[in-house]
């Protein structure tokens, strides 16, 4: 969770500089764009396989677990496990909102680098000179979004962190319903 914090920090650092700086070090700041680029493919080739998926899942049975105990054996165990189950679940909507909804934004940030507000207002600059203008033109079309991978194929946008929450309740239900027969 850390790493992709610091990559989306990194991503409005660059944006910033990109809109706010001089037009004469704008391929120096693209260069950074490219760097950043650089240490997202490598925090996803080090996490995507074990540590995100382990987390995700650890998280998602956490939620699971809690809601559905509380939720079907509140009134038959004691205070101190209701209680253990209650922060349990809690724990576990807040820790999924908040991974997910960080490597999410990720994305949508680097996205308006790459193809929303950013770009429009650094090739709208009057102070770049036309041979810089066309180079910038070809290298923001080579950029790419950053993204958080969750395993190999799948990566995290802006609805992930409500798909994986109804997922999470759409589970709890199953097992509330399977009990109920």
């Amino acid at each position: 969770m850390v790493q992709a914090y610091c990559l989306r920090r990194y991503v409005k650092y660059i944006t910033h500089v990109l809109t706010v700086g001089e037009p004469k070090k704008t391929p120096k700041y693209l260069s950074l764009y490219r760097q950043d680029q650089d240490l997202c493919r490598y925090y996803n080739l080090i996490q995507q396989d074990g540590i995100v998926i382990s987390n995700i899942v650890l998280i998602m049975a956490g939620l699971v677990l809690g809601l559905y105990t509380v939720l079907s054996l509140g009134s038959q165990i004691s205070i101190p496990e209701l209680s253990l189950f209650l922060t349990c679940a809690v724990d576990g909507f807040l820790f999924l909102m908040l991974y997910v909804t960080i490597m999410s934004q990720l994305y949508s940030s680097s996205k308006q680098v790459v193809k929303g507000k950013a770009k429009e207002r650094l090739l709208s600059n009057i102070m770049i000179i036309p041979q810089q203008r066309r180079w910038i033109e070809r290298y923001m079309v080579s950029l790419q979004p950053l993204k958080a991978y969750i395993g190999y194929v799948n990566y995290v946008d802006g609805l992930t962190p409500l798909v994986m929450l109804s997922f999470c309740f759409h589970h709890t239900l199953d097992l509330l319903l399977i009990d109920a027969e």
